[in-house]
């Protein structure tokens, strides 16, 4: 079990709105948080993890440098491996995937009511693929819990530069 609380200050919380400091997200009793996760701390826990140092981070990403704004709109998930914050890869997000190949017609009137099943094919894909914390912009309800219960910590970082958050996330390792 990995429980490490940053000395950084002030760029982090996890998604489940635990934080350290000044922020709006606010933990409940069961740690599954009201608000919107972004506080002034730091902090990743809840991963299972073989070794403890090694953990391995995805980010929902359209470029490779931000993270983006919909994680079920995103055209790629990036996956770098820590404690050295090395990029191992950019696979196709298989929500994207799915919409190419079932040709499914996307609405801006129907944004919330598309039944992509974000909730469940993301946080299955990210279980195959080892993932210990996922990084995006914002998370739905029903993304945040599945991803819990499989054991992957949700992230909401206040930078979307994924290159300051790898930085970040290996200075807090150390």
């Amino acid at each position: 079990m990995f429980n490490k609380k940053s000395k950084m200050g002030n760029k982090f919380a996890n998604a489940q709105g635990q934080h350290r400091g000044r922020g709006k997200g606010r933990g409940t009793g069961n740690g599954r948080g009201t608000g919107n996760g972004r506080g002034m701390g730091f902090k990743i826990e809840n991963t299972q993890m073989k070794n403890e140092k090694q953990m391995k981070v995805a980010f929902v990403t359209n470029n490779g440098t931000t993270v983006a704004k919909h994680i079920g709109l995103a055209k790629n998930i990036a996956f770098y491996q820590f404690p050295e914050g090395k990029f191992i890869e950019m696979v196709e997000n298989p929500v994207m995937k799915k919409i190419k190949d079932e040709n499914i017609k996307l609405n801006k009137e129907d944004e919330g009511n598309r039944h992509l099943n974000v909730g469940h094919l993301i946080p299955a894909f990210l279980k195959q693929n080892n993932v210990d914390v996922f990084v995006t912009y914002e998370f739905g309800k029903g993304v945040k819990e599945n991803l819990l219960e499989l054991g992957i910590t949700p992230i909401v970082p206040q930078s979307h530069n994924i290159e300051e958050i790898v930085e970040m996330i290996k200075k807090n390792q150390q």
